[in-house]
């Protein structure tokens, strides 16, 4: 009688007869079968196919030699189930390194922009500090305090450089403004 093409359990046999010659013989032809059902089934390529074959395969084969694998008539199957899950293995890891990569390149860039964002406030800082120098006193004295209070309110202003309402409330939106006028030109230079 004729041996059925997809019962591999001749491969436990021989496993166990010690048949090197055999075990060989019917290894390549069980991975000749799992190479093409990866290529088939999963559109894998050929080299990739062949590494995940031998890697699914030695799992495979220690099974069989610690006597694991009871139903030798399915040993295809649990084959192919093993080269199949070891195909999404490597899918999933390949992803995860994509994600990694990305994530690393964001944050260099975010690093980057970061250091940049530094940098750039740095130099605006050392501008707008000459053109704090620039100003009279009281206005330079003004514009510290309003530095330090950001949230002071106009009322604040007046009763802490004796001002009117108005004159404080104009001093500070002068003050800003000639402030701007100073950062715009020096930071063309």
């Amino acid at each position: 009688m004729e041996q059925n093409k997809n019962d591999f359990s001749a491969l436990i046999q021989a496993f166990k007869e010690k048949d090197e010659r055999r075990i060989n013989a019917l290894l390549l032809e069980l991975y000749d079968r799992l190479e093409m059902y990866l290529k088939v089934v999963y559109d894998c390529d050929a080299d990739l196919a062949k590494d995940i074959v031998q890697t699914a395969m030695k799992r495979v084969i220690k099974k069989i030699n610690e006597d694991a694998i009871l139903d030798s008539k399915s040993l295809l199957s649990y084959c192919m189930t093993s080269c199949k899950n070891e195909f999404f293995l490597l899918i999933k890891e390949e992803k995860q390194r994509k994600i990694q990569t990305v994530e690393l390149d964001d944050q260099l860039i975010t690093d980057h922009e970061h250091a940049l964002h530094h940098l750039l406030s740095k130099e605006r800082m050392r501008i707008l500090s000459d053109c704090i120098r620039g100003l009279n006193e009281l206005n330079r004295r003004l514009i510290e305090f309003l530095l330090v209070h950001p949230d002071a309110s106009t009322s604040e202003v007046e009763q802490q450089f004796q001002l009117s309402y108005t004159s404080a409330r104009t001093r500070k939106s002068r003050i800003i403004q000639m402030l701007h006028e100073c950062y715009a030109k020096r930071s063309e230079q």
